[in-house]
């Protein structure tokens, strides 16, 4: 069973380092918004935070698995790029969507893409140990509860006009043990 694992675990990380960095390398390192299935790069397409913020988990994770300065080098530019573009200097977080120049074009804020950069800054911070990176890392677990927060509070509100059809709830009141 160990011989098998070891194996699965060479041909993992040959696959890796032949086909899948290369690819990425070729491709994602220069914040593409969209990679269409035969490969092709869609220059003027959206950017989204959870794609970048995917590319700075996968180099950094490949960096310290690999030890590749490539893969350093790619992480380092894609965690500027999130600081840089993404990240909303005035409140936190990140925003949802950039257009292919790096502008926002949606700034909404949610859980599940806060929760991608968070995760992506600590791996990256694992992965280069920089004192700034941590500091983003905190800042955004510290961020998540204010947006879960007002998630909350939209989908209560949605329920609370919805169910007043159905009987269940008259007001925001109804539901202020949530």
């Amino acid at each position: 069973m160990l011989a098998r694992r070891n194996d699965l675990s060479r041909k993992m990380i040959r696959d890796l380092k032949e086909n899948i960095l290369p690819f990425r390398f070729d491709r994602a390192v220069d914040y593409c918004g969209e990679i269409l299935r035969g490969g092709t790069v869609v220059k003027n397409a959206d950017k989204g935070l959870i794609l970048n913020a995917r590319i700075l988990w996968t180099f950094s994770t490949a960096y310290r698995v690999l030890k590749n300065g490539e893969c350093l080098s790619a992480a380092d530019r894609a965690f500027e790029y999130l600081t840089n573009r993404f990240w909303d200097k005035e409140n936190g977080g990140g925003f949802y969507m950039l257009n292919a120049a790096g502008e926002t074009v949606n700034p909404m804020k949610s859980t599940y893409t806060q929760g991608f950069m968070l995760y992506a800054f600590f791996e990256y911070d694992r992965a280069a140990g920089r004192q700034e990176t941590f500091a983003y890392s905190e800042r955004s677990f510290r961020d998540v509860p204010a947006y879960l927060n007002a998630e909350l509070r939209s989908v209560t509100k949605l329920c609370s006009k919805q169910s007043s059809r159905w009987g269940f709830a008259q007001d925001d009141n109804d539901y202020a043990g949530l």
